[in-house]
């Protein structure tokens, strides 16, 4: 169900120990949006397919344009990074004046920007472009057209020759170089796979995930600056449950972790980022609440946390680390036709609730006068102080059918329909409260006699 709300912009809003910002209005609704740098508040976005970034100084934001106005309408794939000394790095595909598709990049030095053509592609569309700065100021690019994955880097000024990664078509790809200077990319479509370059030769790719959905193609890659990357992170959302799902290298084996499966529909854009320490966050928006989330692991434990609930939000999000290793985050706000800027201003972790349980109910409907039972099953993912209660639908609580800890897992509940003095209740509509923690997933349910 989907939530109404009376909005009242303000300049500033503080949701928890997150700060809210509402950017120009011109900014919205012109593509997609990369945020690069949180020191000068840096966007990169496109204009009309025009590759466009907008820097804020003090209370001014400046507009620059990173190359020529393009023909035609065809910048699609963009990607923005920060380097070294304030160097930012795009790269892009540009329909350029030969009405050609052309591979271009452009870096912009303190002064100003340089752009220039990596390669001209012919009729060929590029689908996806992902980019790692590495700890020498160098860009590394994976891209993929013409059923194709390509991998290239630029080293002293000259672009290496197009190397092809996989013989297959992909939506999606992302990079990342470790500290031994290993090239790590992950690809796909409705599968995700992972490929390694330690020496000459691409591994054997391998499957880390067959149930991904198309729509998960706004996550991003680690944004290193610094130092190269030592996790590597990609979420997305599942094929089968529209659930939100993160898998993460740790130098040596990849985990799938089910960051938030609730009921709703979640992850429908997603960034994630991983900071100089390891630590992954990933934003996203609620679909079925119209919110935007955060869920940041650390540990080895996922927390969840809502940032803003103010009408429809969350869309074409895209997030970065700051100097303290806190998200910051850029999204839209449709319902008042703007971006906003969040950003984290506590100083201690994030603590709360963990991943809410997964319900799953054979039937919601059954007669116990019959001798049917209605069975609950509950999914955790980690350790929870769990309750499985039963309420009227005036609020009543009617039967607790279980609370006390249980650990990760899954677990089988049986209502037969008696209230906690073991009466069996009237025919009706009653409402299932499961509850772990700080989460909480409800249920209709139908007692028919």
């Amino acid at each position: 169900m989907k939530k109404t709300f009376l909005i009242f912009l303000i300049p500033a809003l503080i949701f928890g120990e997150w700060i809210i910002n509402p950017l120009p209005s011109s900014f919205y609704g012109v593509g997609n949006y990369f945020f690069i740098s949180e020191n000068n508040k840096t966007i990169g976005y496109r204009s009309g397919n025009h590759p466009c970034v907008a820097s804020q100084s003090g209370s001014v934001w400046n507009i620059s344009s990173l190359d020529t106005a393009p023909v035609n309408t065809g910048l699609e794939a963009l990607s923005f990074k920060a380097g070294k000394n304030g160097n930012i790095h795009a790269v892009y595909e540009y329909w350029g004046y030969s009405s050609n598709t052309e591979l271009r990049y452009s870096k912009y030095d303190g002064t100003g920007w340089t752009s220039e053509m990596i390669e001209s592609l012919g009729s060929a569309d590029v689908i996806s472009i992902d980019m790692f700065i590495d700890i020498n100021d160098v860009p590394h690019i994976v891209y993929s057209n013409s059923g194709n994955v390509y991998y290239r880097n630029r080293v002293g000024g000259v672009w290496s020759a197009a190397e092809v990664v996989t013989n297959t078509f992909a939506y999606f790809n992302y990079i990342m170089i470790n500290s031994a200077g290993s090239v790590y990319i992950i690809y796909g479509s409705s599968s995700m796979y992972y490929t390694i370059k330690s020496g000459a030769a691409w591994s054997t790719p391998q499957l880390i995930s067959s149930n991904v959905k198309y729509s998960f193609s706004y996550s991003k890659t680690p944004q290193q600056g610094e130092s190269n990357g030592s996790v590597f992170a990609c979420a997305y959302q599942t094929a089968t449950n529209d659930d939100l799902h993160c898998v993460v290298y740790n130098g040596s084996t990849w985990i799938d972790y089910p960051v938030d499966v609730a009921d709703e529909k979640v992850g429908t854009y997603i960034s994630c980022v991983v900071n100089s320490s390891g630590e992954v966050t990933v934003a996203y928006n609620d679909f079925s609440f119209d919110n935007l989330k955060v869920a940041r692991l650390a540990g080895g434990v996922w927390n969840v946390q809502t940032v803003d609930t103010a009408g429809v939000v969350g869309d074409a999000v895209s997030a970065c680390n700051g100097n303290s290793g806190w998200p910051h985050l850029i999204y839209e706000d449709t319902t008042n036709a703007t971006l906003k800027y969040a950003y984290w201003l506590g100083t201690t972790n994030i603590v709360t609730s963990p991943p809410p349980p997964k319900v799953s109910l054979y039937s919601n409907c059954f007669k116990p006068l019959s001798g049917e039972k209605m069975s609950i099953e509950c999914e955790l993912y980690q350790e929870n102080q769990l309750k499985v209660q039963l309420y009227s639908l005036k609020g009543s609580l009617i039967s607790t059918v279980y609370e006390g800890v249980k650990p990760e897992g899954k677990y089988t509940f049986q209502w037969d329909a008696s209230n906690n003095s073991g009466q069996t209740v009237a025919s009706g509509m009653y409402i299932l409260v499961i509850q772990a923690n700080n989460n909480k997933v409800t249920k209709k349910v139908l007692v028919v006699k």
